[in-house]
């Protein structure tokens, strides 16, 4: 039987695309532990999570960079693009007492600050999609989408943390608020892909059904 080269070509170039899409949406993982912690932020482990807390409540806003509880994260993007927020932290026992914490507003962003500060919300069965809401309660690692999802309202944030070509690698902000919030990872997750838990767990390509 004889072949067409031509034809062979574009059926591995075809096959092939499903794969190279899927790429391109895994997200980016960052282990809140991995960055540059400030001194008023310490470590800990529960169950196989290394996570970070305050070592200290102080419920003000973070005054910039140096802030004592501000942590910094020096991040490097496989592209550039827009991308979109996501947490995997613990509320503690106490709900509204242990829930907050703050992010910057943008990359490199030092002087305006979002609170987070719902202790509901949050997904952690491993095929959810993870939405702007969510039934998880307390004291339970899940994941929340912090980036406003289009048609549902909710978020914090920019509509989108812009990646410009050239300049991947960026830095991003967040402080501590109350000591009995545990932040054990952040994810950047490609804008317009939807990530199920399992999705941000591994580290994965999009697999989630948006709404």
């Amino acid at each position: 039987m004889k072949i067409n080269a031509s034809a062979l070509l574009s059926a591995c170039v075809l096959a092939s695309l499903p794969f190279a899409a899927m790429a391109q949406t895994e997200p980016v993982i960052v282990e809140a532990e991995s960055g540059t912690l400030g001194p008023s932020v310490t470590t800990g482990t529960l169950g196989d999570a290394t996570y970070v807390t305050a070592a200290v409540n102080v419920t003000t806003g973070p005054t910039g960079a140096s802030d004592p509880r501000v942590s910094s994260y020096q991040i490097t993007f496989p592209a550039a693009g827009d991308y979109e927020l996501y947490a995997r932290m613990r509320v503690g026992p106490n709900g509204g007492d242990d829930d907050s914490w703050y992010f910057g507003n943008g990359f490199g962003v030092t002087n305006n600050w979002p609170l987070y500060n719902t202790s509901g919300g949050g997904f952690t069965d491993p095929t959810a999609t993870v939405v702007t809401d969510g039934p998880a309660g307390t004291q339970v690692f899940k994941w929340v989408r912090l980036t406003a999802m289009p048609g549902r309202g909710g978020g914090l944030g920019p509509n989108a943390w812009a990646v410009p070509e050239g300049t991947l690698t960026q830095t991003f902000y967040w402080s501590t608020r109350e000591d009995g919030m545990f932040m054990d990872k952040f994810a950047f997750g490609r804008a317009g892909s939807c990530y199920t838990v399992a999705d941000l767990d591994a580290g994965t390509a999009a697999t989630g059904t948006c709404p």
